[in-house]
């Protein structure tokens, strides 16, 4: 599958891409053979803040900047509010498209204010 935009045609690697970044996007069949005549683009990943992990590993990691940031416990994880079901499982070939980032940690939050009951 490929997302195609003034004459680029970008790979998209994975059902839960498409999904994320597509979803409200009908899928055309290439029935003119259109897409080898296009340039090939940059592969298409997560969107930013999406969180994503790789079927069978335990690290998890939020998108950033295009970027991937391991998360470093579940502390950190807990910290800023997300929840594990919002965690988008997927093949290790989409969670590499996206360079690794600096590690997000508990101990070097500043901008999150955590609720005390």
């Amino acid at each position: 599958v490929f997302y195609v935009e003034d004459s680029v045609k970008r790979p998209i690697h994975s059902r839960e891409i498409l999904d994320n970044r597509f979803a409200n996007l009908a899928i055309e069949k290439d029935l003119n053979g259109e897409l080898t005549t296009l340039t090939r683009g940059a592969d298409i990943g997560f969107l930013d803040g999406t969180l994503v992990a790789a079927h069978g590993s335990p690290d998890i990691f939020v998108i950033e900047n295009g970027l991937r940031r391991h998360i470093k416990d579940e502390g950190t994880f807990l910290s800023y509010g997300w929840q594990w079901n919002q965690i988008i499982w997927t093949n290790e070939r989409s969670v590499l498209l996206h360079p690794l980032g600096d590690e997000f940690a508990s101990d070097t939050i500043t901008d999150v204010v955590i609720a005390r009951y």
